[in-house]
């Protein structure tokens, strides 16, 4: 017998919005969403603002990457962040937190990245 809660989606697969033209504006992810998958963003161009939750566990490689999006919103702190990548696939050390966040998810310099505490 299956629950409803069993029917949630937990994870945003590799590629899910790659070269999505329909997003639009903003988008909020839901709560249940536990990993974003490699380049789950990629070409998305139309995305505008994008709400991440705490309760994302894992970011896999270049989530961002071709993507020209203005704003990034984080529940976690910059620490958390750091902590949830997955260094197997994308190993950069050694720059400031903000600047490793974005060198490890492929965020272009000009988006402007909020973070929680």
């Amino acid at each position: 017998t299956r629950r409803s809660s069993d029917l949630y989606l937990t994870a945003l697969p590799s590629n899910a919005f790659r070269d999505c033209v329909f997003l639009q504006k903003e988008l909020r992810l839901p709560s249940n969403i536990k990993t974003i998958g490699i380049r789950a963003f990629c070409n998305c161009n139309n995305l505008k603002v994008l709400y991440i939750p705490k309760t994302v566990l894992t970011y896999m490689a270049g989530i961002f990457k071709d993507v020209s999006i203005d704003k990034i919103i984080f529940e976690d702190s910059e620490e958390a962040i750091l902590s949830k990548i997955d260094m197997y696939n994308n190993p950069f050390v050694d720059n400031s937190n903000v600047e490793e966040i974005r060198d490890r998810l492929n965020i272009n310099g000009n988006v402007e990245l909020v973070f929680g505490e």
